[in-house]
């Protein structure tokens, strides 16, 4: 459906399926919430209604702002491979910035790292930006520093949008509404801001988005918990934000700095959530949960290696574990050389089977945000080269949808959402032939696939 048309309000979806209920239904809508389901009703009986898809974890400005950057080729492999990408680029691009994403150091270039002297032989004269694809990393040289008054051998890690050029206007806005169409189109009408730098600017933007209608999904965001506890952050008046992003480091480990990042949430009235993705970094993001106490909403990033006893250990805090399965499917073939047998890696069922609360999240720009295709890697849990990956911690169709639906949604305390249920709010989904037809958001159709 155009944006520019009129959002046509929903009276009623006559005839659909609903999950784990036997027979069709009719689904009648009123002011934006569901007011009634009843048994019958004509329509296509194919058709399957779901909620509208939350992902609880996403990077937002990230997002909008890689739309000016060329992907490097997956294949992509070496320097010398590196520096034509990087010279193509050049030679594309208009006056201005060179940029890059999608690096994968490991994947790519055997581990090395690029740094600005290496930048500034391939690129001495325009300013130049590689954004590796886990978003933690970017290189710049030395033009590309000097514009974002940034310093040092040119890797900044941690910085992500917060990373930017004042003298540069992006129309923020008009990727916005392209982001956001896009994301309708995939089911997802609502998300949060997983933002690890976000600061009164980061969250002002995304507040500008929301409130011009650029951004149509519903949204929540997440502070630094870093800037938090440093008060260079004002809270007041942020409705969006529900919890401080803190980021466990196994390179950089400061237990202290992060357990008082965690009170300073406490102070704020937050919850946390801990980026997590290493052994050691689960064992610290336990530690920190067990000195300031569970608050409902508390929630662990990633936790990329879990041991059964990690497991355990986070089922005691009460925490949830948002979990990124399509990187399973986009990267499992390189895991597997790396680390052999899978069964600590990327884990899903197990978590459930503990009693953790387990949210399915895109981590998008790292990986896009197709809810339908995470939901198949989290049930299938096969790689890209089509090898099986840890089939004991396969989802069950209905612990997926929950997981990419109505748990991330409870996250931020919108516990109506994700529900099929009179008084919740009409944020859904229609599927037809294993595909999104249409989109309903507060009661409204805001994407129609083309017949």
């Amino acid at each position: 459906m155009l944006r520019e048309a009129a959002a046509a309000e929903v009276g009623a979806l006559s005839g659909v399926r609903l999950p784990g209920r036997e027979g069709v239904w009719t689904v009648t809508i009123r002011d934006g919430v569901i007011a009634g389901i009843e048994r019958g009703g004509a329509g296509a009986t194919a058709d399957v209604l779901i909620p509208g898809f939350h992902d609880p974890h996403v990077h937002v400005l990230s997002m909008l702002r890689e739309r000016e950057a060329v992907r490097l080729p997956d294949d992509l492999r070496g320097r010398d491979a590196l520096a034509a990408a990087v010279r193509q680029a050049a030679r594309r691009s208009g006056a201005g910035w060179v940029r890059l994403r999608r690096l994968d150091h490991d994947e790519m270039l055997g581990g090395w790292l690029p740094d600005r002297d290496w930048l500034d032989a391939v690129e001495p004269d325009r300013p130049l930006r590689i954004q590796h694809r886990n978003l933690r990393l970017d290189v710049l040289n030395s033009a590309g520093l000097a514009r974002c008054g940034a310093g040092g051998d040119g890797r900044v890690f941690g910085a992500g949008s917060a990373l930017r050029d004042p003298t540069e206007a992006i129309d923020l806005e008009r990727l916005a509404a392209k982001v956001s169409d896009e994301l309708l189109a995939a089911g997802v009408t609502s998300l949060q801001d997983a933002g690890e730098a976000n600061g009164d600017s980061e969250l002002a933007l995304l507040d500008a988005l929301a409130v011009s209608g650029a951004l149509r999904q519903r949204l929540w965001t997440m502070v630094s918990g870093r800037r938090l506890a440093a008060g260079r952050v004002r809270m007041p008046d942020r409705r969006r934000v529900r919890h401080a992003k803190l980021v466990a480091l196994e390179a950089e480990l400061d237990l202290d700095d992060l357990v008082e990042q965690a009170r300073a949430a406490r102070r704020a009235g937050l919850g946390v959530a801990i980026h997590a993705a290493t052994e050691v970094e689960l064992a610290a993001a336990i530690a920190v949960l067990d000195a300031v106490g569970l608050r409902r909403g508390d929630r662990i990033e990633h936790a990329f290696v879990a041991s059964d006893a990690a497991i355990e250990a986070v089922a005691a805090t009460g925490a949830a574990v948002v979990a990124s399965p399509a990187l399973v499917a986009e990267h499992g073939d390189a895991y597997l050389e790396r680390h052999g047998e899978p069964s600590r890696l990327h884990r899903l069922a197990s978590w459930l089977r503990a009693g953790v609360p387990l949210a399915l999240a895109s981590d998008a720009p790292v990986t896009r945000a197709r809810p339908l295709a995470m939901l198949d890697a989290a049930r299938r849990r096969r790689t890209r080269g089509g090898r099986p990956f840890g089939r004991a911690e396969a989802l069950a169709a209905g612990a997926a949808l929950r997981a990419a639906t109505r748990t991330p949604a409870a996250l931020v305390g919108a516990r109506t959402l994700g529900r099929i249920v009179p008084g919740a709010p009409a944020d859904l989904v229609v599927l037809r032939d294993g595909a999104v037809a249409l989109t309903v958001l507060r009661g409204a159709v805001v994407y129609e696939a083309p017949t």
